[in-house]
């Protein structure tokens, strides 16, 4: 053992050397010395037979890793490979350093991946083992985010491969995110794999238990789509022409938040890209979410007036602009869009696919807006593109074929049009301008539609002519339940005893209506954490009883801007034969958020409004 020791105390010299400043040899003099260190250790022990052994593959491997970043030599990236797998065979699977040893394991696939793209099929093989080490990781530790993490990067190693390399592989990355989002199967082996109720795990089985409930209280959401296809996976459901064809009207991007890492897949009619976002991790978007949360609360907690609010010291500014910087502008400029080197008056209709904490931040708004208003720069994603939200691609697909099968079976009878006014409502502040909203809306919609409009109805009222409305437009307050994402509503008559909620919406199915505007507060928000990622909100109900479009809101509206967000919405559905066409809904709503976007105010008053559908 004496040769290993002095091999050990001279990779370490060396490396310290290179530490202080030292050239790239004294680096490489210490790989060599680790290395020799770990031959030496053989002489003795076979390998696998002794726990130091897994310190010297620690030396060796950390050494590999940092020649490779200043040389990019592949030997040295697949010598910290080899070491890796070496150091797991000699972990149990109660070793503290399993999970740590793993993720090094992947960073290490990751960066050769990465710096070796002219090697993409042995990428694509090497991306599968990592994943496949995470996922039997994942029933001793919550690795669940990582795993999937790797998918984007390894969807695109497969489809750039010159063999055409596993097209189910590439396909899997596209699955849905609330599959992506947690493997219950996994975290239940977890638990019982624990076989103690120590404090230490305590709260993580608490935390656990809860998703588990919450998440079975939610299958009733995904009955439809399961008796349409039954439990199929996305590559039997898709093939690539299939998935490409959803950009058939303009990309669609699949935004891929964890912990390690975030990627986007940008569906594009000629094919699948990716996109690397370094800045946009899971932490990164959760500090932006609860920043404009915190300036939310300050707003109307402080009484600022609301002609200060971007000129305040507490103005919102920097969260848009950093969702522009971060995520959205590095993908319209990415190859896939370049929105740079399109035609003047070009906008791509763009669908967001979101996960994690990226579902709670208003992407539809990002930019630097004072700028865009003050000097007409193209600076935010107002003005360049047409932006709209849908769960999944399965339910973008399921979409555009309701909408397709409303305006043909139902195209020779009337059209009605619900309207819903709630002035008054139990315990709440009375919306003062409700009846003025409908009253406009009826306005614009008058020569095409029979119209209903229901003032303070009660559920039942409202839930029957949904079944016959080819539009229905609300005007009231909306609720949302943070223990129970369930139950968010919004508030009629008789909200205490009956309730227009996600769980009654989710029992439904309503096959006539096109579009709900939810002109409400907060009906696109699920504050619960550990359902980020299951869409359970008011908005989300609605798409899941059937309607292929709906327009919602992010946060509280005010009053006045309701009135003309949704009067400059309206008009903008008129086409050039002065029909009403839903399927002009993104373009509308973008125009009416412009409109007030120019008129110097603030995003936070024009921003909660955004379209999810066709």
């Amino acid at each position: 053992m004496a040769k290993t020791y002095v091999a050990q105390s001279c990779g370490e010299s060396y490396s310290a050397l290179f530490d202080r400043g030292g050239s790239d040899v004294k680096l490489a003099i210490a790989q060599g010395s680790f290395r020799a260190a770990l031959q030496h250790f053989h002489n003795v022990h076979a390998p696998g037979t002794h726990p130091y052994e897994s310190l010297l593959h620690g030396l060796y491997r950390s050494a590999a890793i940092r020649m490779f970043l200043i040389t990019h030599g592949l030997p040295h990236i697949e010598a910290a490979k080899n070491s890796f797998r070496s150091a797991l065979q000699l972990m149990g699977p109660a070793s503290i350093l399993r999970t740590k040893t793993i993720i090094g394991f992947v960073s290490s696939v990751q960066l050769s991946a990465m710096s070796q793209p002219q090697t993409n099929l042995r990428n694509a093989r090497d991306l599968v083992v990592a994943r496949g080490a995470l996922k039997a990781e994942m029933k001793r530790s919550d690795t669940t985010s990582v795993v999937f993490g790797l998918q984007s990067q390894e969807a695109e190693s497969a489809t750039t491969a010159e063999n055409g390399y596993s097209q189910e592989l590439a396909l899997e990355f596209l699955a849905d995110p609330d599959k992506l989002a947690v493997n219950i199967n996994g975290i239940m082996d977890s638990v019982w794999e624990w076989k103690t109720f120590s404090n230490e795990n305590y709260a993580s089985y608490k935390l656990l238990a809860l998703r588990i409930e919450q998440v079975d209280r939610q299958k009733t959401l995904h009955n439809d789509m399961k008796k349409r296809g039954g439990a199929r996976t996305l590559s039997q459901d898709f093939d690539e022409f299939e998935v490409r064809a959803l950009a058939e009207y303009g990309p669609v991007v699949i935004l891929n938040v964890t912990g390690f890492r975030s990627d986007t897949i940008v569906i594009c009619a000629d094919k699948l890209h990716n996109v690397h976002l370094p800045m946009a991790v899971q932490d990164g978007c959760e500090e932006q979410y609860r920043k404009l949360k915190q300036l939310l609360k300050i707003f109307e907690d402080e009484d600022i007036p609301r002609d200060r609010w971007d000129v305040s010291d507490k103005s919102p500014r920097e969260v848009f602009l950093w969702l522009w910087t971060a995520i959205v502008r590095p993908i319209l400029i990415s190859p896939p869009i370049s929105i740079d080197r399109r035609l003047q008056g070009q906008r791509p209709r763009i669908w967001w696919v979101t996960s994690s904490w990226a579902n709670l931040l208003p992407l539809h708004a990002a930019g630097d807006h004072k700028r865009a208003a003050a000097t007409g720069e193209p600076c935010s994603i107002l003005d360049l593109t047409e932006s709209s939200y849908t769960p999944t691609l399965r339910a973008l697909r399921e979409a555009r074929k309701r909408m397709e099968d409303c305006s043909s079976q139902y195209a020779e009878e009337p059209r009605e049009a619900l309207l819903v006014a709630m002035r008054t409502t139990a315990d709440r502040r009375s919306l003062l301008k409700t009846m003025t909203e409908t009253d406009t809306v009826r306005f614009f919609i008058n020569a095409h539609f029979v119209i209903c409009i229901l003032r303070e109805p009660y559920t039942s009222e409202v839930i029957n002519h949904l079944e016959s409305c080819t539009i229905a437009h609300t005007a009231s307050h909306g609720a949302i339940d943070n223990l129970d994402p369930m139950k968010s509503q919004l508030l009629l008559r008789d909200y205490g005893k009956e309730t227009l909620s996600v769980q009654t919406l989710s029992e439904a199915q309503f096959q006539r209506c096109q579009l709900v505007y939810l002109s409400a507060c907060e009906t696109t928000v699920n504050q619960d954490a550990q359902l980020l990622d299951e869409r359970i909100h008011n908005s989300g109900g609605f798409q899941i009883a059937g309607f292929p479009n709906t327009i919602s809101t992010w946060w509280a509206v005010l009053d006045d801007e309701c009135v003309d967000v949704a009067k400059a919405f309206y008009q903008g559905l008129l086409s050039a034969d002065m029909d009403i066409d839903v399927r002009r809904c993104a373009k509308s709503l973008r125009a009416a958020m412009l409109q007030l976007r120019n008129t110097r105010k603030s995003p936070l008053i024009w921003a909660a409004y955004s379209h999810s559908g066709v």
